[in-house]
């Protein structure tokens, strides 16, 4: 991996040279990794919808709440890594998702850990996703592995496998962090903010996702959005919590869970990195990310567990309606 500045997004220009070779310098040559990736993104998000959830309507509003982002659906129009990390991103949940409940489970979970670091190679700020998702999955096997031990074949089986995507994880992140290290070192993680997370992160991605409808009404942005969000994501942290003291596990229970942990494990990181390495706060696109994830997060927790399903529903359309209506 050789990145000599933060805007050469390594995997995008890759796959732009290859267009380009093949197609020529035209526009749609260039732009054409970031369109199939905005395809798969909708197909994976869908996927996943019907996997969760039974009800046609909720999958179809589920989808459009997710999806009917400008400010995210931009970036599957230029010739930069962001649209094509979030189609790699959204591919890569679907397959953890699927491994939850395959037998063979070892092919997803690898193929779901691939494509996050495919995201990683195109958007850096994906770093700390990646590492949360490979540790939740080495956690997992080793919990898996530990069930199995009387079952020797099974259990050296499922050994060896950890061991080797251990190994792999290893040496992708060894091999990454050199290349970020140098890169900070050289002061070029230099878009990003110094106020806070609530501040620089939130506020960026609440204003440019409000930015359709904002004109005079900036309380939509600064109050409305980053405070009903932080709200539900509360509400959400209390359906993680219960999930854990009844013991529910199922697909749909466990990646609730796995969302709301990444969300937390990313806020942390980055904060830790803006003390520790004097790293800026991301901002709008290199956060981007984070409006998937939260999004999947909100109408899983909330809208599929029928004790609370009316009022998950409802508090879901007051903060996704008023952004999807203008977009």
């Amino acid at each position: 991996l050789k990145v000599e500045y933060t805007n050469n997004h390594f995997l995008n220009s890759i796959l732009a040279r290859v267009t380009y070779y093949c197609f020529g310098s035209s526009e749609l040559a260039l732009r054409l990794p970031n369109v199939l990736a905005g395809i798969a993104f909708f197909v994976f998000t869908a996927r996943l919808l019907c996997k969760i959830s039974e009800g046609t309507w909720f999958r179809l509003l589920a989808f459009v709440a997710i999806t009917f982002n400008a400010f995210m659906l931009d970036f599957f129009g230029v010739c930069r890594g962001y649209g094509l990390s979030l189609g790699l991103l959204m591919a890569s949940f679907f397959y953890l998702y699927i491994s939850l409940a395959n037998k063979k489970h070892f092919r997803f979970e690898f193929l779901a850990l691939t494509l996050t670091a495919l995201a990683t190679l195109a958007n850096y700020t994906l770093i700390n996703l990646f590492l949360l998702q490979a540790l939740f999955i080495l956690g997992r096997g080793a919990y898996i592995t530990g069930k199995i031990r009387n079952n020797k074949r099974e259990f050296y089986l499922h050994g060896l496998f950890y061991l080797v995507l251990t190994g792999c994880v290893t040496w992708f992140t060894i091999d990454f962090l050199k290349v970020m290290l140098s890169l900070n070192k050289l002061g070029n993680f230099d878009f990003g903010g110094a106020s806070g997370f609530w501040s620089d992160t939130v506020g960026s991605l609440s204003w440019f996702s409000c930015f359709p409808i904002l004109h005079n009404k900036h309380w939509i942005a600064n109050w409305w959005v980053p405070v009903f969000a932080g709200i539900m994501f509360l509400v959400s942290g209390v359906a993680c919590a219960l999930i854990v003291t009844k013991r529910n596990w199922n697909q749909r229970s466990i990646i609730t869970l796995f969302l709301f942990y990444i969300i937390v494990g990313c806020v942390l990181a980055i904060v830790l990195q803006h003390f520790l390495m004097n790293v800026s706060y991301s901002v709008d696109r290199t956060a981007i990310y984070f409006i998937p994830v939260f999004s999947l997060l909100v109408l899983i927790a909330l809208c599929c567990d029928r004790k609370w399903i009316l009022a998950g529903r409802i508090a879901a359309a007051l903060f996704f309606l008023p952004l999807v209506s203008t977009q």
